[in-house]
C-alpha cells in the first residue's frame, strides 16, 4: 500500500488540476496524480509531476489549446509536469500496443508547453504503464477513484510494458534512467508490485551500478560505465522475457480479456 501523495507534489498538482478544470469545464471527468509523487521518491529538486487527465469526449482544437496553455508558467519542480489526456474510452479500453490519447503536454524549463496531438492516431505505449500506475495508487485531484475509470491489466502486458520501456531507456543514452528503468522492472518481475524507480533500485542496491544510478538520482557525483547498465538492463531484460507468461499465446490472451471490472 501506497503512503499517499507526497505534500509538496499535492500542492502543486492542486493548482494544475484547477487549472485543467477551468480548461475543460464539463468535459473533465477524472484528473490523477501519479508516478513518484505517489509511489515514492519524490524530490522537486530533480522530479516531475506526472498527471493522467480523462476527459468524456474528443478534444476540440480549441480545447487542446486551452488545455496546453492552462498549465504553463505554474510552480512545478524541476523537471517540469508531464501530462496525458485520453477520453474515457481510450482509457477504459486502450489498446494495448499503443493507446491513443487526445494530448500530450510536457513543461519543462522556461513555462512553455511542448505539445504531443495524438487525435490523428498513432497512440503511445508508455501509457499502458501510466494506466497501470494511476490504476493501482494514483491520486484522485479530480473525478472517481481509478478504479471507476481505468482498467486493471493483466501482469503479462504490464511485464510486456516494461520490456518495451527498457528497449526506449537504452536509446535515450542516459545509462540512470536506463539502470532504475531496468531496476523497476526486475523489482515487477520479482513482486509484481508497481513501485517508484528509486524504491526499486534500493531493492538491487547491492549491485555497484544501480548503487551509482541512485546516487546520481539524488545529485551526487558517481561515475556509471554505461556498459555496466547495458548488461544490468540485458540481464533483467533476459529475466522477463523468460517468464512463461509472456509467451505468445499468454501475452495474445491476457490482451483478449485485459479488462478485469
Amino acid at each position: 500500500m501506497t503512503p499517499g501523495p507526497d505534500p509538496t507534489a499535492l500542492k502543486m498538482a492542486t493548482l494544475v488540476a484547477t487549472r485543467l478544470g477551468e480548461a475543460l469545464g464539463s468535459n473533465l471527468a477524472a484528473i490523477y496524480l501519479h508516478g513518484s509523487a505517489v509511489l515514492g521518491g519524490f524530490d522537486p529538486s530533480v522530479s516531475d509531476l506526472d498527471v493522467l487527465v480523462i476527459c468524456e469526449d474528443p478534444l476540440s482544437d480549441a480545447e487542446v489549446d486551452a488545455v496546453a496553455t492552462s498549465v504553463e508558467h505554474l510552480d512545478l519542480p524541476a523537471k517540469g509536469l508531464e501530462m496525458s489526456v485520453l477520453t474515457r474510452s481510450e482509457a477504459r479500453d486502450p489498446d494495448v500496443g499503443r493507446p491513443r490519447f487526445q494530448i500530450h503536454a510536457a513543461i519543462g524549463q522556461g513555462g512553455a508547453a511542448r505539445r504531443v496531438d495524438g487525435r490523428p492516431g498513432g497512440g503511445d505505449r508508455d501509457l499502458i504503464l501510466h494506466i497501470a500506475v494511476c490504476r493501482s495508487s494514483g491520486h484522485p485531484l479530480a473525478g472517481p477513484a481509478p478504479e471507476a475509470t481505468l482498467p486493471s491489466l493483466s501482469d503479462a502486458i504490464v511485464q510486456q510494458a516494461m520490456i518495451d520501456e527498457i528497449g526506449w531507456a537504452r536509446g535515450s543514452g542516459d545509462p540512470v534512467y536506463l539502470v532504475l528503468t531496468a531496476a523497476r522492472a526486475s523489482e515487477f518481475a520479482r513482486t509484481r508490485r508497481l513501485v517508484s524507480k528509486v524504491e526499486a533500485g534500493k531493492a538491487d542496491a547491492a549491485l555497484p551500478v544501480v548503487r551509482a544510478a541512485l546516487a546520481r538520482q539524488r545529485g551526487v557525483a558517481s561515475p556509471i560505465d554505461p556498459a555496466d547498465a547495458r548488461r544490468y538492463a540485458d540481464e533483467v531484460e533476459a529475466r522477463l522475457r523468460s517468464d512463461r507468461t509472456l509467451t505468445d499465446a499468454g501475452l495474445t490472451e491476457a490482451r483478449a480479456g485485459r479488462v478485469k471490472r
